[in-house]
């Protein structure tokens, strides 16, 4: 009788295997462990995210009162101080919890002085900007608004404009326009012919400069209301303004029910100083646009182990 003996596997053999199973496990548990880690980061940076908006959205909020001996105020309840004095509030190096520190600010703007805001402002000119579904083709279309002196407010005109791509130009040279392409033809959206609308300014203004050097005069007030489906799809709308006066113009873009954020108003300023154009994001009054109190920068800085994380500005109306 023939009896076969096994072999076992030899010395080399098994070095071999251990060396295939080791160049197959070490990219495996790293990206395991890589995955690990991503997921671990993101989860960090979301906590922050919410840490952080959680304060921005106290600091919006806050009903906040200053006066010439006002020398601290509070956000949420007196869970953050500031102190400073009328024109500049701040706190550094504000511990928040999980490692994070606060740096906020609160300068006060000269160049929106409480008697233009604090009553109903009588725009120079509204303009509303809707998204249209045309052909299964997205376009935007602006719509022009006329004042009624008899029920004091803006109604929509018929005459409107379809717009290519989404950049709108504001020019002030003098005399402020508002440029973009129409479309002139919508089976065929290539043809389109610059268009302009003239503003005329009714609004008297006394905005002060950086120096407090009294700017009298009419300047600009504009409104564009934005469609909430833009706002809610975070579409993209780009402005190029270009004030070329020493004036300064005062934009609004103002949401139905939410306002529109910085990632849906996108501002090319393209002024020699800066401090000539004002714009801000709102959501609409109930009944006017009535904005009580002066106008406030706002900054919230938050940090890491000194690293920034999270910053948000804005402007907050202060009585």
């Amino acid at each position: 009788m023939n009896i076969k003996k096994k072999k076992g596997a030899t010395l080399l053999e098994i070095i071999i295997s251990m060396a295939i199973i080791t160049i197959i496990i070490i990219p495996i548990s790293d990206l395991i462990m890589s995955s690990v880690k991503n997921n671990k980061n993101a989860e960090e940076e979301q906590d922050i995210k919410l840490l952080a908006q959680s304060i921005s959205e106290k600091l919006k909020v806050s009903d906040i009162d200053i006066d010439p001996t006002t020398t601290e105020i509070s956000i949420g309840h007196d869970e953050i101080k500031l102190n400073g004095s009328v024109g500049h509030y701040s706190v550094s190096n504000k511990d928040i919890g999980n490692g994070l520190t606060a740096d906020i600010t609160l300068d006060k703007r000269n160049d929106m002085p409480s008697n233009n805001i604090a009553r109903s402002l009588n725009w120079d000119s509204v303009i509303d900007i809707v998204k249209e579904d045309i052909n299964g083709n997205i376009y935007y279309r602006l719509k022009e608004n006329t004042y009624d002196s008899t029920t004091k407010e803006w109604v929509e005109t018929s005459i409107s404009y379809l717009i290519r791509g989404n950049t709108i130009s504001i020019i002030n040279d003098g005399n402020i326009e508002i440029q973009f392409e129409e479309i002139t033809d919508i089976h065929n959206p290539s043809n389109t012919e610059t268009k302009k609308i003239y503003i005329t300014r009714d609004v008297e203004n006394d905005f002060e400069d950086n120096a407090g050097n009294k700017i009298e005069g009419k300047t600009g007030y504009i409104k564009f209301q934005i469609d909430d489906d833009i706002i809610k799809n975070k579409d993209k709308i780009k402005f190029e303004i270009n004030n070329k006066e020493i004036k300064p113009i005062m934009i609004n873009f103002e949401g139905e029910v939410k306002e529109p954020s910085d990632e849906v108003i996108i501002i090319d300023c393209k002024s020699t100083d800066e401090k000539t154009l004002t714009t801000y994001n709102s959501v609409k009054m109930l009944s006017s646009d009535e904005r009580v109190g002066d106008a406030y920068n706002y900054q919230i800085i938050i940090k890491q182990n000194g690293d920034e994380v999270f910053k948000d500005t804005g402007i907050k109306n202060i009585k």
